[in-house]
């Protein structure tokens, strides 16, 4: 399940279309007397950083289940109310949009860092059992003030604290998804009709999870709680083991200080037969590693990374030869700490033709990389030579389905990542990469800046900064 923005034309039709509908509208309110709402109103919504709206997608691929979002999100007294729909009828009964809640109510209290999160349902319906099992506790009764086809019926407020806060484990809800999968095949072999196994229709939507919105203007900037407060920053004007990065290289020339278009950097330079360095076997290694302690990604921690990379005139793209059919270079990564497997997180160059991308391996299953493996891939773009790119990062270290990595370039992002980003049990060192199968010419790599900090704003200055807007 991934938690995502509205982005796309098609993302506020579909989510405006499940909230007109009267067996989802009924038990809302969105102030002025609207039940209902339009694309265009949504879209403004979304730009309000008092609003805090996601899709959440199924187990099973990317296919929109429905949504849920936080509203009169107030930095001042650090409260917000929840609210919820889910969009696909087929889906109910099977848990998603509480764990979906669940997960927002992660991000309400560590990112934006609420302190109380309230919420409210109509009395009989059904969503109570939902808005309990979250941990909500009953605060009141609003008597007689939500009308529907004319009768009146009485709210019931909740509210949650942060030290209440436990998220759901979807392994809790695999049973009751694998019964409910179980019936739904055979009603559909029963009906033999495809329209009740089909998924994703407008009709066919079901509200479960529903609470007062009130549009408001206030801009709440991102707070984040636990963070690690640590800062780190190397500019490679001098030095780069004064930074506390350590050689993995054939020889010490293999790295050295450069000037690339008024930017200091490092290059990282291999030369044919540059093998089994740090255990890189047959590639081709010159890396920069810093160590486990110094870079701090531990089970729990919250960190902000930023850094820089270029390809210079002399890069080589990975190439297949007869000893490699499935060519890849590794620029950049937060390594794990075992003995084998695929890097927690990398920028590699793979595909064909070759192109920039980022991975992501974490979980239970130290992945291979191979395909089928759990590791999961973002496509960044063709390699572009002589200009830098600029990376920004936002981590949430967990081997457990409460870790995030959101990931931007040049302002633009391409990762909104939630789930496990360490393996069990272990930890994960940053790494400035030049790793790569052999193409029979020197490679080389020039790495920026690097730094780390509590809160995006202690990056100082970035292209994130200025072009990503909004944050998730």
């Amino acid at each position: 399940m991934i938690l995502r923005p509205l982005e796309s034309a098609s993302d506020f039709e579909l989510t405006a279309a499940w909230l007109q509908l009267k067996e989802n509208s009924q038990w809302l309110d969105f102030g002025a007397n609207r039940q209902g709402v339009t694309p265009a109103l949504l879209k403004i919504m979304v730009q309000r950083q008092t609003n805090f709206i996601r899709v959440y997608t199924s187990y099973e691929d990317d296919a929109p289940l429905g949504i849920v979002a936080l509203n009169n999100v107030d930095r001042n007294m650090r409260t917000g109310t929840l609210w919820g729909v889910a969009g696909d009828k087929s889906f109910r009964c099977r848990g998603s949009t509480q764990v979906a809640a669940s997960r927002l109510l992660t991000m309400a209290f560590q990112e934006l860092g609420l302190h109380s999160v309230n919420t409210w349902t109509v009395e009989h319906n059904a969503s109570r059992r939902a808005v309990e099992r979250l941990g909500f506790r009953f605060i009141g009764r609003q008597r007689q003030c939500h009308f529907i086809d004319g009768q009146p019926y009485d709210r019931l407020l909740f509210d949650l604290l942060a030290s209440e806060h436990r998220e759901l484990d979807p392994a809790g809800f695999a049973a009751l998804r694998a019964r409910a999968n179980a019936a739904h095949a055979r009603t559909c072999r029963r009906t033999r009709r495809r329209e009740p196994c089909a998924r994703g229709a407008m009709g066919r939507t079901q509200q479960l999870l529903a609470a007062l919105i009130a549009v408001a203007a206030a801009p709440v900037p991102r707070v984040h709680a636990g963070a690690d407060a640590a800062r780190f920053a190397c500019g490679f004007e001098t030095s780069w083991s004064a930074c506390g990065f350590g050689e993995q290289a054939r020889a010490r020339d293999r790295i050295s200080l450069i000037e690339v278009a008024g930017r200091p950097g490092v290059r990282l330079r291999t030369l044919p037969g540059d093998r089994e360095i740090a255990g890189s076997g047959a590639a081709e290694r010159a890396d920069l590693a810093l160590s486990p302690e110094a870079t701090g990604c531990v089970e729990g921690r919250e960190q902000w990374w930023a850094h820089s990379l270029l390809f210079p005139s002399d890069y080589e793209l990975p190439v297949v030869t007869a000893a490699d059919s499935w060519p890849w270079g590794v620029v950049f990564d937060f390594h794990h700490t075992g003995s084998t497997g695929q890097a927690n997180f990398q920028v590699d160059v793979a595909d064909f033709p070759p192109r920039l991308r980022f991975a992501i391996s974490a979980g239970p299953v130290v992945s291979s990389g191979a395909p089928g493996s759990p590791t999961r891939r973002w496509e960044i773009g063709p390699i572009v030579k002589n200009r830098w790119y600029d990376f920004v990062y936002h981590v949430k270290w967990s081997a457990h389905g409460d870790g995030w990595f959101d990931a931007w370039v040049d302002g633009k992002q391409i990762v909104h990542y939630l789930g496990p980003t360490l393996y069990a049990g272990q930890g994960c060192y940053l790494k400035l990469a030049n790793y790569h199968t052999p193409v029979g010419k020197p490679v080389s790599v020039v790495h920026g800046r690097v730094l780390r900090g509590a809160t995006r704003e202690a990056l100082g200055p970035t292209r994130e900064a200025l072009g990503s807007g909004p944050l998730p």
